[in-house]
């Protein structure tokens, strides 16, 4: 039953094998044999292939290092775009001057939009895959370019757009976006070539709300006397919610699989059936469904351990990872909702809001003038080739007249004159 958890069917599995996650030695396969599962390298395969793994999973130094340069390659764009608008401008020196984000200010921006564009999905009445989805790729957009290029209050309403036509299969839901306020469906559908190139032409986002049905499944089959059905619809309903806002406030997304999203989610609804179901996942056989001397050696060491040790030792590893993803999800509660809207969330991005109207890139931040320069580019480019004529056409300007026209001309000039015949 391991692969439940860690690939519900198919849509979640650790961030690379069972193995490496779990910092289990290579030559384990002897005791992940005897574990209870029996698709964990065909579902690791399939988790490996997904784009989700492969361009966005990633540690937290790594995602850190993304946002420092994204910030400084903004800073430097745009001071050399200002400075040359001053110029032209004659502006007075004293005036030149530029207050620009911190990366740690554009993640509580990120934040906020991100808190912002869930209130919009709701206000429209999307389901909740269309919001996590939209909010994904939102914050994706955001680890590649600095909020500092793009408004992020436009890019918000693209992103959910976009994830509309992922998750619902459809694209006619542009109108729906006119109920927000000042908004056009021009204004929706500009910025969807920079957001598909910002995730890298890459839309599948795995949610941890399937997992979630899977481990109340288990824990139903479970049972006990403690576990009865109200307090199982009781927790799935808290968990779910939770589900709903904490993991897509936080990069919990960049960092831990859907699986274990799920299992930290649980355990702070309810820590005990957590660790139950935990306990259940790394439960050896018995001895008599064993393998006969089943063991397998530490890491780094080649004393053997039995399966049960060995069971307890990647129990322990993968609670280590689960409680890391609880910490995270811990620092935003379902309750910040009203947090980032009209709390203090949002009186603490007020002055970066205003700042950020200051320091925007001059030239990427109208997406609608971005989106015409795009289309008008390739008839441009046609009309400066029919000015320029020849050059790249084999024919000329005329096309084979004026060829004929070149060779009667080098014919008379020919000092032997025309050819015979």
């Amino acid at each position: 039953m391991l692969e439940l958890y860690f690939h519900i069917q198919g849509t979640s599995s650790p961030p690379n094998n069972i193995q490496q996650i779990l910092q289990v030695p290579p030559d384990s396969s002897t005791a992940l044999s005897a574990m209870p599962s029996s698709s964990l390298a065909t579902e690791d395969a399939r988790y490996r292939a997904s784009s989700q793994h492969r361009l966005w999973s990633m540690s937290t130094s790594a995602l850190a290092a993304k946002r420092r340069e994204n910030n400084a390659t903004a800073r430097e764009q745009i001071s050399s775009r200002r400075q040359q608008i001053w110029e032209y401008e004659n502006k007075p020196l004293a005036q030149r001057t530029l207050d620009f984000l911190t990366p740690e200010d554009e993640l509580k921006l990120v934040n906020f939009n991100t808190n912002e564009l869930l209130r919009a999905g709701a206000h429209l009445e999307f389901p909740i895959e269309v919001l996590a989805t939209g909010a994904i790729l939102f914050r994706r957009f955001y680890v590649t370019n600095s909020i500092m290029t793009y408004p992020p209050t436009q890019i918000l309403k693209t992103a959910l757009f976009f994830a509309a036509k992922v998750e619902l299969g459809f694209d006619k839901v542009a109108r729906r976006f006119e109920q927000l306020p000042k908004t056009s469906v021009e204004e929706v559908i500009a910025g969807e070539y920079v957001l598909a190139m910002a995730n890298k032409f890459a839309y599948d986002v795995r949610h941890p709300f399937r997992a979630l049905e899977g481990a109340i499944l288990e824990l139903r089959r479970l049972g006990g006397p403690d576990i009865t059905e109200k307090k199982l619809n009781h927790v799935r309903r808290k968990t779910r919610d939770l589900l709903k806002f904490s993991p897509l406030i936080t990069d919990a997304y960049f960092h831990y699989t859907p699986s274990q999203i799920m299992l930290a989610a649980l355990s702070i609804i309810d820590r005990e059936l957590s660790e139950r179901l935990l306990n259940s996942l790394f439960q050896p056989p018995s001895n008599e469904d064993a393998p006969s001397g089943t063991s397998t050696p530490l890491s780094g060491g080649s004393t053997p351990l039995p399966v049960a040790a060995f069971a307890a030792q990647m129990r322990d590893r993968v609670m280590g990872t689960i409680e890391a993803c609880r910490e995270m999800l811990k620092t935003q509660p379902l309750e910040h909702g009203h947090y980032w809207h009209t709390g203090p969330g949002s009186a603490e991005t007020k002055p970066l809001r205003r700042k950020l109207k200051s320091c925007h890139d001059p030239d990427r931040w109208d997406l609608l003038r971005l989106q015409r320069m795009r289309r008008e580019q390739p008839a441009k480019v046609a009309g400066e080739k029919d000015k320029a004529g020849g050059e790249d056409d084999p024919f000329g300007e005329a096309g084979p007249e004026a060829k004929r026209r070149k060779v009667k001309k080098e014919e008379e000039e020919d000092p032997f004159g025309p050819a015979l015949g």
